[in-house]
């Protein structure tokens, strides 16, 4: 069962260089993520059950595919936070969009719903 109540975290991109392959950008992003993440990843009965994803850029699709790399990351790089469906691989529901009047560009905010009981570390 999920929290009715959404927790928000946040942290800075580079957009042209994750949605372009860069290496450097893409590992800038995951030290964003795992300095978000981890707290759920090493709490106790913690899952992620659902994520709005938003990225601020003045441009719609490039902040929704920014959006939609992030969720993709979160999938690969935390296994262990996903829910576990009977009979389904374990994957992440996520919406990715664009806030277009938002500061700074580049700034991802994830509002997470984990499961009831989620109690993350530190």
């Amino acid at each position: 069962t999920l929290s009715p109540q959404s927790v928000n975290e946040t942290f800075t991109v580079d957009v042209n260089g994750v949605l372009g392959g860069d290496d450097g950008a893409t590992n800038d992003a995951l030290e964003g993520l795992r300095g978000v993440l981890t707290k759920y990843a090493e709490g106790t009965n913690c899952k992620i059950g659902f994520i709005n994803i938003s990225t601020n850029h003045p441009d719609v699709a490039t902040g929704s595919q920014t959006s939609d790399r992030i969720g993709e990351l979160i999938q690969d790089e935390f296994p262990t936070l996903l829910l576990e469906i009977e009979g389904e691989e374990p994957s992440l529901a996520y919406v990715p969009f664009a806030n277009t009047g938002g500061q700074p560009t580049g700034q991802v905010e994830l509002q997470l719903f984990t499961n009831v009981g989620c109690q993350p570390s530190g």
